[in-house]
Parts: C-alpha cells; structure tokens; sequence
C-alpha cells in the first residue's frame, strides 16, 4: 500500500523539463545559414561558443550585476568575440535576436519522457513543482510552449523571490508555497550538479541527475551516492511507479485460438512526438476493435481497411509524418461487418486513457499454419499500441505496416481487385459501461 504521506518532486525547467539542446541546435542552424562568416562552422562548434557566452552572461544577470535586458545583449557580444567577429552593432544584435529568438521559439519540445512522467506523477498523488533560476514569465510562457504548465502545481524562479540555486532558500520558498513544512518524501530533479543536486542535498532533499547521455546509474556527489537517469522513464521505476503491460496470451482449443491480454495506457497530452488527444484515443480504440473482430470473422480486407485509418490517425497526430508517403485503399466492394461481438472497456482519467480488449476466439484450421500467422498479426497490433504509449509513431506504424503486408498475403490475389470499391460505413455511438467505463462494440 502506498503511503498517505505527501509526496512532491521538484523538477528543474532547462535541459530537465525543457530540450534546451534541440532549440539552441536549431536557433543556430538558422544563423550559420544567415552569416557568411558561419558558414564554415559547425553547429557544434556554435553550440559550444553560445551556450558559454549564454551561461556567463546568464549568470550575470542572476547575481545582479547587470539587467536582463542587458544580457541579452550580451551574450550575442560575447559570442561573436568567441568567434573571432567584429563587435557587432545594436542593429546586428537586433538583427542577430530576429533571427535567432523566433526558430528558438518555434522549436521548444519537452525532454523525452518528461509530459508521461509528470502525468504519471500526478496519477500517483506527487505534488509537483518547477524550480528553476529566470524569469517568471520567460519559464511560465516555456513551460505553456512544451506542454507542461497545466501538469504542475507551481513554477518557482529565482527572479521571483531573489535567491538563486543552490540557495536553500529558494527550496525552503518553494516547500512553503505547497504548504508543506518538512522535506521529507522529497525530491528535486535536475542536469546541474552544482544548482540541483548540492542545492537539493543542502536541504536534506533527495537529488536525482538528470543526463540522458550519462554512462553511469549513479555517481558521488558531495559525499552522497547521487541516482543518475537518461530518461525520465528511470525516475518512475525508481519511484516505484509501475506502468500497466500488456502482452498478448493465446489458449489454443480444438480449432480455435483464444486472445487476451490486449490493451493500451496512453497518455492523452501533448509529448515529444505525438499528440494522442481523447478523441484520437477513442477512434484508435474502435478502429483496432474492428480489425480484432475482422481477425475473428476471417475478414482480412476489411481488418487491413481499419489498419489504414489508424495509420492516418497516428500520422496526423505525430504532425511531422507527411500523409502522402502513405497509399490509402479506397475500402470500397468489402461486405458490411456482421453484427459486433467484440468489445473493449475504456477508463478516461484527467490526462491518459486505459483501453482493455476483452477475449476473442478465432477459428484456425491448424495450430502451425494460420494460428502462427495470427499470433504473429496480434503481437505487432500490440506492438504498435507498445509504441504509442513509448512516443515512437514511426515504430508504432511500421508494426501496423507488417501486420498489412502479413494479411495481404494470406488473402493472395483476391486484395488487389477487392480493395478499389464502396467504403465502408462507420461503427455507431459507444454506449456506457456500468462499472465507471464505456463498452465499446465495433
């Protein structure tokens, strides 16, 4: 049983939360192609000269020796030393904002990870903060852009209360806005060793090093052993937080295989890849409900028809997938599907989905013919389903794609003149479930 203790966890923003590495790669991307004098540099080799003049005229600004507005300036002075440029003018540095701020801007995504942990998180009763040195309005608006904001309870900056980490006191501050008045059951999560993990150990919090090219799964800092993750998946099996698995179970009988075990947890936000909303969720729910019925009925076309639409449906929802590389059947000459005798049970919560399949029974002529076939199609369905819930749309729809290539080729010749006629017509309204889910029949 879990403890009824509070539990929170603090998460720094900048290359925690938020993939700082990929907009600065991409920010700078666009001012190598801008200034000719770049063009024979190397994005690394700009990463590396930015982020020291960022970090040093970023520190400025936190100790107070200079405005905000002044390090913004700054930073572009000290980067085009660092490459040997002439001082740029105020209209080369407004030149240099212009370009840079908005491809920045346009390219903010959360850590990998890091939306299903926090959704996780607060499935699991953690009270969840966002501590972090800035400016309030710069971290809240960063935290909008990547789709966390919503998913904690505060945001807490050093500009806001004047202490910078690893101050205690800006942990101490943060504890107190949660009204809590211990640092018991505790942790605070974060890529700096000195701000995060010394700030976190001064206050008696348990630190967690956040370095998702880290070679080691813990290290000693200042006399402690110190976890170290790669991914924010590690931080929930370290905490304990155990995600639901499905694997597929076959229990063969004379002449026919029975499944079970089909299903999915999904997370219903915005992550690194893939924006599943409840609505997508419910239509993939209906659409593999159908093809696990098609799988039933031996109706292979009609099974490969639901496969393309959820195949349209994960390459609308991972956004950069370009529809057109994939070819669609028109679903038309396939028979209407008899009446449904599959179903599923979906649980909504706040920010994730549960989808559970209940158990079908397919006819097999032989264990090792066909019934090898259909474990084989059942286990890539589930593996895509897998895939989602990883955040990997690409691998999720190269299953579906095997899972075609697989049924079309049971079917033979018949696919080819089968697939060019009538579409089929959708399944009805979802009724409702008396145990807290919908029943779904497809």
């Amino acid at each position: 049983m879990q403890s009824t203790r509070t539990k929170v966890i603090f998460f720094d923003m900048d290359g925690t939360l938020f993939d700082i590495d990929h907009s600065l790669r991409q920010a700078l991307s666009a001012i190598r192609d801008t200034y000719n004098a770049l063009a024979e540099k190397t994005v690394e080799e700009l990463i590396e000269k930015y982020s020291a003049a960022l970090q040093q005229s970023r520190d400025a600004y936190l100790d107070k020796v200079i405005t905000y507005e002044a390090a913004d300036t700054q930073k572009v002075h000290l980067f085009f030393a660092s490459l040997g440029l002439p001082e740029p003018s105020l209209e080369q540095v407004w030149q240099f904002h212009n370009t840079y701020k908005p491809v920045y801007s346009a390219n903010r995504r959360p850590t990998a990870g890091s939306v299903e942990a926090l959704v996780r998180l607060r499935e699991n009763g953690y009270r969840i903060g966002i501590v972090t040195d800035g400016q309030l309005q710069d971290q809240r608006e960063k935290a909008e852009a990547i789709g966390v904001l919503h998913l904690v309870d505060l945001i807490i900056t050093s500009d806001e209360i004047g202490f910078r980490k690893p101050d205690h006191r800006i942990f101490e501050y943060a504890i107190a806005r949660l009204g809590m008045n211990s640092f018991e059951n505790t942790y605070m999560i974060g890529d700096s060793v000195d701000a995060d993990i010394k700030g976190a150990l001064d206050v008696r919090l348990t630190g967690i090093l956040y370095s998702p090219t880290a070679l080691d799964s813990q290290r000693l800092l200042f006399g402690h052993t110190i976890i170290v993750i790669k991914h924010m998946a590690q931080l929930l099996g370290y905490l304990n937080i155990v995600s639901l698995q499905f694997i597929p179970r076959f229990v063969p009988a004379p002449g026919r295989l029975a499944v079970l075990g089909i299903g999915v947890d999904m997370v219903t936000e915005q992550r690194r890849c893939l924006h599943i909303t409840k609505g997508v969720s419910e239509l993939l729910a209906k659409r593999m409900g159908a093809v696990l019925d098609c799988l039933a009925q031996r109706h292979r076309l009609q099974a490969v028809y639901h496969i393309e639409r959820m195949i349209r449906a994960i390459t609308h929802a991972a956004g950069p997938y370009a529809e057109t590389t994939t070819q669609f059947s028109s679903g038309r000459g396939l028979s209407v599907l008899s009446t449904a005798t599959y179903r599923c049970h979906i649980f909504e919560r706040d920010h994730s989905t549960r989808v559970e399949y209940t158990q079908f029974n397919v006819h097999v002529h032989s264990p090792t013919g066909d019934g090898i076939a259909l474990r084989r199609i059942v286990t890539l369905l589930q593996g895509h389903y897998n895939d989602l819930m990883r955040d990997d749309p690409e691998a999720a729809i190269g299953q579906l794609r095997s899972v075609i290539q697989i049924l079309l080729e049971q079917e033979g010749p018949r696919s080819e003149s089968l697939r060019e006629s009538s579409p089929m017509p959708e399944s009805g309204p979802m009724p409702e479930s008396g145990d807290g889910s919908r029943l779904i029949d497809t």
